[in-house]
């Protein structure tokens, strides 16, 4: 049996980031499945590809796949080809399916029976891979499993910090204020053959704030999705004075920017536009914020929530979020799978950092001020109560043009004062009062 020092060296070969650990119950077999969480915080930390629903089974369900690797004690992974993440939204519940079958070396005779004094670990790489071992508990793992600091609970789940792993708040600050209070000049990190390279604005820049806080976290611009720097999704936030630094300002902050995946929108985007769009002479616009329950008075559309109960705080299969006309017929709409995919990547650690920018002199400069806005623990059903409830909005900027050329922008924003009600804990820290 592998040590966890052991254990982390091995995952560390294969470029592990994450490492979270379970004590398994007896019951955590490939029979019975074994239990990750009461809630869908676990999606928040374990990869997966695809959500793939399941509406008319008895026990309705998501199911996601993740390409799952089993260690063994020589350092050596082996492919489980089957292996997904079951979500029961009934219960709630997530479970682990499939991880055994087509699986050349799978710990079959650790994960069949029921059997006692078991921990499972998982190392999540780089590449989105999840790297499994599992061995028998004693009183010397216990001892050395106590060595590493808990990073925190994500359903039955516990990380564990090593080096290069993610990055507890302190680091995050640490890192802040490396650069936090004097004029940085605006600029962002490209990926280039012999390395990162920093481009510097010339000109006035709508996110060179955003642009520059990621470049001083040494974070490449790119467009992919998932957490920023070190398990923390990032975003800046301008403001116009440091009296505003404390409330981050009531300006709008942009969470999430899926594209609808059903109705007229997704099915003949020219005809949307032609249809619901504002025309000024050259092109059809589509910028208008919808808020739930609301009729808008140029559109004519109304956002609804198709499968969420807000006072239970549960979700149905098949269910999504709708732009819908007074006929009730569906232009344009974001299943619960796409969107419930897109912010349990991002959002389990944010923080929100403002800033000052001036670009009144040769090239924009930004400041970053002491103060960081920290969100921790997130779930799927925060982010539609807060639809249901009016502080989450759609605020889109398509646009159309009968001569050629298209833009999608399909962002969903809150104002910064209700940014508590997406996460299990928010607050703003000032950075240099620790």
């Amino acid at each position: 049996m592998l040590s966890v020092k052991q254990i982390i060296n091995h995952f560390n070969n294969e470029n592990v980031k994450r490492i979270l650990y379970k004590k398994l119950s007896e019951n955590d077999n490939s029979k019975n499945q074994p239990y990750l969480g009461g809630s869908f915080d676990v999606l928040s930390v374990l990869p997966f590809d695809k959500i793939t629903e399941f509406p008319g089974l008895s026990a309705a369900n998501f199911k996601c796949s993740i390409k799952y690797f089993w260690l063994n004690d020589s350092g050596m992974i082996s492919y489980a080809p089957h292996t997904q993440l079951i979500c029961y939204p009934k219960y709630p519940e997530v479970r682990l399916s499939g991880f055994l079958r087509g699986c050349e070396n799978a710990p079959s005779k650790l994960m069949t029976g029921r059997i006692p004094k078991r921990i499972l670990f998982f190392g999540i790489t780089n590449d989105r891979r999840v790297i499994a071992y599992v061995r028998m508990i004693n009183e010397a793992l216990n001892r050395e499993i106590e060595y590493y600091d808990e990073l925190g609970q994500f359903g039955a789940l516990t990380e564990i910090h090593f080096e290069e792993g993610p990055a507890s708040r302190e680091q995050l600050f640490e890192k802040f204020l490396t650069f936090q209070g004097s004029w940085r000049r605006a600029r962002y990190l490209r990926n280039t053959e012999s390395g990162p390279e920093e481009v510097f604005y010339n000109s006035k820049c709508d996110n060179c704030h955003g642009m520059t806080l990621e470049a001083e976290m040494g974070v490449l611009a790119n467009s992919q999705v998932g957490a920023d720097w070190r398990g923390w999704e990032l975003k800046g936030k301008k403001v116009k004075s440091e009296e505003e630094k404390h409330q981050l300002a009531s300006k709008p902050v942009t969470m999430i920017t899926p594209q609808p995946d059903g109705g007229l929108f997704h099915d003949d985007f020219s005809r949307f536009m032609r249809t619901y769009g504002r025309f000024d002479g050259n092109r059809y616009n589509f910028a208008f914020r919808h808020h739930f329950g609301r009729e808008h008075e140029v559109t004519g559309l109304t956002m609804t929530v198709n499968g969420f109960n807000p006072d239970e705080g549960s979700i149905e299969v098949g269910g999504s979020v709708q732009l819908m006309t007074e006929e009730e017929s569906v232009v344009a709409s974001w299943s619960f799978s796409s969107l419930m995919k897109l912010w349990n990547r991002k959002h389990q650690k944010f923080a929100i950092i403002p800033s000052l920018v001036r670009d009144d002199s040769r090239f924009p400069e930004v400041r970053f001020l002491n103060v960081v806005g920290i969100g921790v623990g997130t779930n799927f059903t925060f982010f539609l109560s807060s639809i249901t409830n009016g502080q989450t909005y759609h605020d889109p900027g398509h646009w159309w043009s009968p001569s050629g050329g298209r833009h999608h922008r399909s962002q969903w924003r809150t104002n910064s004062p209700n940014l508590n009600s997406l996460y299990k804990s928010f607050e703003i820290v000032d950075v240099e009062n620790l």
